[in-house]
């Protein structure tokens, strides 16, 4: 049909077949939206009025699924409340376990420990184990730092052992040891230490950390507990802002939902009356202003403007009657919707009950 108008003159808009409009293009605007277009012209009215109560009944639809926000508030307040206790429990643990590490002597016993000739298939493992703890007290120092242990050269362990020295790395290590501070690496940052170095060199071989005496096991340990520590600060922060964007998309919600189901109850009434019926009532006006060839009745027995008032008068009544039905039929619908949610919430939380009995 286009390329045959195409041929002729320009294709324009009111080309489109009417299904087209309904279904791709005017199903995308909201329902305060299309109140608004209906008043482009009598053919958009029209066409509106078609599609006005599948867009009302999806709106609604995303209403009752706002319900999963409720639940989902829930949800993250728990685990927000769970991770903030252990978060602090854990923070106390570190604090006195660590509190009074001298890293001097650390440094000294892993230095003794490397350069022993007996320990010489450890490769330098202490020296190692000090670049991570530099990596991970002043991440940003090393550049390019390494992703691997085949990455390690003696540049970044020579670097690291002159920066340990600093009154910034000794400032930021008493800091972390204490908990007044976190370290300053990123969730990548803490892959590439934990599977790059971490993993390959001390993990996979615990019978060479034991080798590195007391100082090793501790250095390690203290490694350990600053990285679960940084990934649960985190994991608290991001459930935090979470929790904060649910809270407010419920307000939001909450605020808007109330004009919206009034402004929709109201709309019914002026947008669906007249629904199928604007040719009878055409053909009614032709009749009472004379403009028919053949009135029905002599005018001169008839009394045209009192019968017109009644006539319209039962058809609004009849009209809105009609509509005040549909909007019953579609606010049980909405009660139902929320009775299955409520039951749907219900169930789960049997289940998981039932799931965690013996």
């Amino acid at each position: 049909m286009l390329s045959t108008v195409a041929a002729n003159r320009p294709a324009c808009f009111a080309d489109l077949p009417h299904s087209v409009v309904q279904s791709k293009i005017l199903m995308l605007f909201s329902s305060r939206e299309l109140f608004k277009l209906r008043l482009v012209s009598t053919e958009w009215c029209d066409l509106i009025k078609t599609i006005w109560c599948q867009v009302v009944k999806e709106e609604m639809l995303a209403q009752v699924q706002n319900l999963d926000l409720l639940y989902e508030k829930e949800t993250t307040s728990k685990i927000l409340e769970f991770k903030m206790k252990y978060l602090v429990s854990y923070a106390q643990l570190m604090r006195n376990y660590f509190v009074n590490m001298v890293f001097s002597d650390i440094k000294q016993e892993l230095q003794s420990i490397d350069e022993a000739p007996e320990n010489a298939d450890l490769e330098n493992l202490g020296a190692k184990l000090m670049l991570i703890v530099y990596m991970i007290v002043l991440p940003n120092k090393i550049d390019p730092s390494p992703d691997s242990v085949d990455a390690i050269t003696d540049e970044h362990l020579n670097q690291a052992k002159a920066a340990i020295d600093s009154a910034e790395f000794q400032e930021k290590f008493r800091g972390m040891c204490q908990m007044d501070v976190i370290p300053d690496v990123t969730l990548n940052q803490i892959k590439v230490v934990k599977g790059g170095l971490i993993d390959p060199l001390l993990t996979a071989r615990p019978e060479f950390v034991q080798r590195l005496g007391n100082a090793g096991r501790l250095l390690n340990s203290w490694i350990d507990g600053v990285l679960e520590y940084t990934i649960l600060k985190h994991e608290v922060v991001v459930l935090r802002l979470k929790s904060k964007r649910v809270v407010e998309q419920i307000q939001k919600v909450s605020q808007i939902w109330p004009k919206k189901k009034a402004f929709i109850e109201g709309a019914y009434k002026l947008l669906l009356f007249s629904k199928g019926q604007r040719p009878y009532a055409a053909g009614a006006l032709k009749v009472f202003r004379g403009e028919e060839e053949k009135p029905i009745v002599d005018k001169n027995y008839f009394d045209y403007p009192e019968a017109f008032g009644r006539v319209m008068k039962t058809w609004y009544e009849k009209r809105i009657k009609e509509e005040t039905e549909k909007n019953q039929k579609l606010q049980e619908l909405h009660d139902n919707l929320l009775q299955i949610r409520d039951l749907q919430v219900r169930q789960a939380e049997m289940n998981k009950m039932g799931g965690a009995g013996p």
